[in-house]
């Protein structure tokens, strides 16, 4: 079985429903933004950015961030795998954000902070985008992980991911979300959540875009978090920033991302059109995540 095959059939038949499936390497220095795209059937996040590094800065000293996968078990133990997470994660409420009115289009901006040294990131970011929510139910983040075997920059272009799911609650502290998100790696559910993209292959492509509305009603996830790692490049610019763009469907509206290069991180930020929201509502929950996660910089 081609698992990159069976992905690039699933982001098409996404594409074919009207979705946009190419996510954005987005470059800001000084208020000037520089725009890369790639195909998401071809491409994701690692082999992306190992690409436009091998492009434009070659002779730049630069490092990947570590990546730490375990062993690919048999058939079996991914069933059983892809079995226990549907379990444990589908049938349940989760919060999601309120349509405002008719589809508009998509909308995304980021936010620059200055890092360094900051541990349990992924925890922080977690709980200030629960936090800018402003709800006290729970929040359902669907968590791209990679599956390549090393990363390098030998890496070619290539679709190599599954995911786990984070339930975030609003009495989750930073060290429980920490605690939380190290179980749900241990647990290594993505070997088997990566089936859930053989779907529109067993569906068929006309019922798969039929089922999309049913998945929405028995796993409403709040949104993804897509985090590309910390990548260290010399000879760039203190000011500069890179950003991702990731891709956003109805069935999780919300795409959230970080990217950080050297001691610049952003917080990036998409809304799918089908919320119908404007400019100025994505700069409040924007504004509301990046003074939250302010606020647990420096902690544990």
């Amino acid at each position: 079985m081609n698992m990159q095959k069976s992905i690039a059939h699933y982001f098409q038949c996404l594409i074919n429903a009207g979705e946009d499936m190419s996510f954005d390497l987005v470059k800001q220095k000084s208020s000037e933004r520089e725009v890369f795209r790639f195909d998401h059937r071809q491409y994701d996040g690692m082999s992306a950015l190992v690409e436009h590094l091998n492009q434009y800065y070659d002779q730049n000293p630069k490092s990947v961030p570590p990546l730490k996968i375990a062993p690919e078990p048999n058939f079996l133990t991914k069933f059983i795998l892809l079995a226990r997470w549907w379990f444990k994660t589908a049938y349940r409420s989760y919060y999601t954000l309120k349509k405002k009115g008719a589809a508009t289009q998509a909308l995304f901006d980021f936010r620059v902070i200055k890092v360094e040294n900051e541990k349990n990131l992924s925890g922080k970011i977690l709980w200030s985008l629960h936090q800018a929510l402003g709800t006290q139910e729970n929040s359902l983040w669907m968590l791209p992980v990679s599956l390549h075997e090393k990363v390098d920059f030998k890496l070619k272009p290539e679709n190599k991911v599954s995911f786990i799911d984070m339930v975030v609650t609003k009495d989750d502290s930073l060290s429980a979300l920490k605690k939380k998100l190290e179980k749900e790696l241990k647990l290594k559910s993505y070997w088997g959540t990566q089936y859930t993209m053989l779907s529109s292959r067993i569906l068929g492509e006309k019922l798969f875009h039929q089922m999309l509305k049913v998945f929405a009603i028995v796993l409403p996830r709040t949104g993804t978090l897509t985090n590309v790692g910390h990548w260290k490049i010399e000879g760039l610019p203190e000011n500069e920033a890179w950003a991702i763009k990731a891709t956003v469907v109805p069935i999780t509206p919300v795409g959230a991302s970080i990217l950080q290069i050297n001691n610049q991180l952003t917080l990036g930020l998409q809304l799918h059109a089908c919320l119908g929201m404007n400019s100025q509502d994505l700069k409040q929950l924007l504004d509301r995540w990046e003074t939250c996660f302010k606020s647990v910089l420096g902690k544990e």
